[in-house]
């Protein structure tokens, strides 16, 4: 196996692909599904756990499928009796940042900003990402004005930036960082 941080494989969901990824999207589905079961997993922190050691130290492979990796953990799901669990278990991908202040240093224009921007979220939602955030947004606002310095109007401007951000993010639960 190649030699990544943690020893974890990396990610695959279609041609985006995950390096740096934690537990807490991972909590979130199990909780979900034991939520459709009727159930509650009072034991979550030991899945998780459980679920990295096989990553770290078990699995063979150096990139594994956003579907493989559920697959196995439905299966263990499985073998640990919580068939009904595993059932309503539904792959997610791990949250992604996008960074708005990257976009805004290629298209320092607003109209330019807001096409770029369309066509990134839309390129992760054709590959089934729908688990983003937006990051850098105070340097995103200082590279669309062309400044250094943080004004008044770059306060205005982050506002605006906000609204626009917030279009993007209605169906979403992640919020949006600073």
């Amino acid at each position: 196996m190649i030699g990544f941080r943690n020893n974890k494989p990396l990610l695959l969901q279609e041609s985006y692909i995950f390096s740096e990824y934690g537990e807490e999207w991972l909590g979130k589905a199990l909780e979900a599904a034991a939520r459709r079961a009727g159930t509650s997993l009072p034991f979550l922190d030991d899945l998780l756990a459980s679920i990295r050691y096989y990553l770290e130290n078990q699995c063979d492979l150096s990139v594994m499928s956003i579907d493989e990796l559920f697959n196995r953990i439905r299966h263990m799901l499985n073998k640990i009796g919580l068939e009904h669990v595993a059932r309503e278990l539904k792959n997610e991908v791990p949250p992604v940042a996008v960074s708005v202040a990257e976009i805004a240093y290629r298209e320092p224009f607003w109209l330019f900003f807001d096409g770029e921007l369309r066509r990134q979220v839309s390129d992760l939602q054709d590959q089934g990402i729908t688990n983003y955030f937006f990051t850098e947004k105070k340097e995103c606002v200082l590279a669309l004005q062309g400044q250094k310095r943080w004004t008044h109007s770059s306060q205005n401007l982050l506002k605006e930036l906000d609204f626009l951000l917030s279009r993007y993010q209605e169906n979403h639960s992640i919020p949006i960082a600073h």
